[in-house]
């Protein structure tokens, strides 16, 4: 310090500096990093010398002595035990029964080193010993090490067993593997050590991975067959969770007629087949059953994107409903598609209708097939008249291409009232009866054998556009068409589905009359053909028009379109009909519109 006196810097401390570096000193922090370490160093010791030891474990002819401040640390078993009123606090000698010693022993070590071996060998009994103890650390380590080793031969029995010892995490672990591997399962023995419950619990599962639902049914048949006397009395139970509406009609047919044994096994079952063949013709009257697929064969969305005029190929794109995910997987050749073209499909065919060309402004009509089976294209003759914007739909071996407009000599535009259909067997091309009205790019959809085509524009004689808000169905049987009550809204390029013996009518461009503007509508209506009446029910969450729509997995689909005259979307969803709403699933890979949303064979293709 500096003396105020001579100037000159002080060599003595002031009293205050030497009372901080007093306090430093006795406020000094120590830590040793090692302590824990060295303690248990020193305890390790105590055990191996016999020393200080204040309890003795006995499991079967193993004797552990043992510090009960070591136990009750690691332990809450133990915890529990030397810290209540129990008469174990007093006792010197504990004997634990139906341990396994060896377990045990590991486990007692554990507690002094924090060292376990895990095998194969001995993981349940370290398991079954950690969950007795209450060891938390272990019981997860030891979860761990079967999720790892965890395969076909042995899930069904770390399925039970995480079961019985109410390890939650295990067990959704084990039962996860089950439903993805299902089909590998049943094929193996280890089926027949499922109990009821827990196989009840993986039938229920919308997850259960199957190609089918007869691939459901053959299981539980062949869990039934292992001990049929005992099993067969849970026959009705199990059978109440195979989803026979999503088996086609001729195979349940055939389980009645064959006289299969655990149809028959009493009314309840055979029951349950006639409340699915009763669903599949009366959809609307039977109630209590579930008509969702699995998500396993639900399906896939197919996004056919139109190509420009700078590509040589269309991306697609296809959605898993299982994996919830958007992949491009595959190019179809440029030629094949052109703008404004629509598409249908068969059981393992799918049908393009080309339409005009940008650069050249041809109207080809150029009808062209891709077979599901050997993924190939082939063409097909053209259709008899030209048009755009048609609606095109598949019923009984039949290709029908309905309605569209056509460009005169004078560039002026002229709705069409024209129906035509094509046989796939003759090849030939038939004219049916015209519509009632004419109008293109409305919706079309078939059910109950019927074809309804609803909405639309249309071009009156000075070429006025004109939405629509109409329909009609035809009938193939006697080639005529029947008017139906008008939708709620008028709209144009809307999505049309039928679904459990409803049709829906899906977004699409709509008209204010009173402010003469058009606009793009979330709306959302359903028709009751018994009652000729649309009803509006919950909207999408997004405005969209030209956007793909299908059904799949018991939903209603809506994947891309527009939202507005100049933005394209990206965005899908689907509605589901039990909870009335709609759900948004991932966004497409691409933005797209005028896409047309096709189901075949469990699958969908959006072009």
């Amino acid at each position: 310090m500096i003396d105020t006196v001579t100037g000159f810097q002080s060599p003595l401390p002031q009293k205050s500096q030497i009372a901080d570096d007093q306090a430093m000193m006795e406020n000094c922090h120590h830590y040793c990093q090692s302590f824990a370490k060295n303690s248990f160093t020193v305890i390790r010791q105590l055990l191996s010398d016999g020393y200080l030891c204040d309890v003795e474990l006995h499991i079967g002819q193993w004797q552990f002595p043992c510090h009960r401040l070591i136990l009750a640390s690691f332990s809450s078993y133990f915890r529990s035990m030397f810290t209540s009123n129990m008469i174990e606090t007093t006792l010197h000698h504990i004997t634990i029964h139906e341990v396994d010693q060896q377990a045990a022993s590991m486990l007692v070590q554990y507690a002094y080193n924090g060292e376990l071996a895990i095998t194969k060998d001995n993981v349940q009994a370290l398991l079954e010993t950690a969950v007795l103890f209450d060891v938390p650390d272990v019981m997860e380590a030891c979860s761990q090490f079967m999720s790892n080793h965890i395969d076909i031969q042995n899930c069904i029995s770390i399925y039970n067993f995480a079961g019985f010892h109410h390890l939650t995490t295990l067990s959704n672990y084990a039962r996860n593997y089950i439903l993805e591997n299902f089909t590998d399962v049943f094929q193996s023995n280890e089926i027949q050590y499922l109990s009821e419950d827990y196989l009840i619990q993986l039938l229920k599962h919308s997850k259960l991975n199957v190609q089918n639902e007869m691939q459901v049914y053959s299981a539980v048949k062949k869990w039934i067959n292992y001990d049929y006397d005992e099993r067969k009395l849970a026959a009705f139970k199990l059978l109440n969770h195979v989803r026979f509406a999503m088996i086609p009609r001729q195979q349940l047919i055939l389980l009645t007629k064959n006289d299969d044994e655990l149809i028959n096994l009493d009314q309840h079952c055979q029951h349950l087949i006639n409340q699915a063949l009763r669903f599949q013709l009366y959809p609307k009257k039977v109630q209590n059953i579930e008509t969702k697929p699995r998500e396993s064969y639900s399906g896939l969305l197919y996004v056919f994107s139109y190509a420009d005029v700078y590509s040589h190929y269309n991306t697609v794109e296809c959605f898993s409903y299982k994996h919830q995910k958007w992949i491009i997987i595959h190019d179809a050749p440029k030629k094949l598609m052109s703008e404004d073209f629509a598409v249908t499909a068969s059981e393992q065919n799918l049908y393009t209708l080309s339409g005009n060309h940008k650069t050249s402004h041809i109207i080809s009509n150029q009808m062209s097939c891709y077979d599901v089976i050997t993924k190939s294209w082939s063409a097909f003759p053209s259709v008899q008249t030209p048009r755009l914007e048609a609606s095109i739909c598949y019923l009984n071996q039949l290709l029908f291409v309905i309605g569209g407009y056509k460009i005169d000599y004078n560039r002026y535009t002229r709705s069409s009232r024209i129906a035509e259909s094509y046989d796939t067997d003759t090849g030939l091309w038939t004219a049916l009866s015209p519509m009632n009205e004419k109008r293109f790019g409305a919706g079309i959809a078939t059910m109950d054998g019927l074809i309804y085509i609803v909405g639309g524009l249309s071009y009156d004689s000075s070429s006025t556009i004109n939405f629509l808000n109409s329909g009609e169905y035809y009938n193939p049987k006697d080639n005529t068409w029947t008017p139906i009550r008008n939708m709620n809204y008028h709209r144009y390029k809307l999505g049309l589905v039928a679904l459990n013996g409803y049709l829906f009518a899906i977004g699409g461009k709509s008209y204010d009359f009173e402010c003469g503007n058009s606009f793009v509508t979330n709306s959302v209506e359903r028709y009751d053909p018994e009652a000729d009446e649309w009803i509006e029910i919950t909207a999408m969450s997004e405005k969209r028009f030209a956007a793909g729509v299908a059904t799949m997995g018991g939903r209603i689909w809506a994947i891309g379109g527009k939202c507005d005259e100049d933005n394209a979307l990206d965005s899908a969803e689907n509605y589901d009909p039990v909870s009335g709403e709609w759900e948004s699933i991932p966004p497409m890979c691409n933005k797209g519109y005028n896409l047309c949303a096709i189901s075949i064979q469990h699958e969908i293709f959006i072009s």
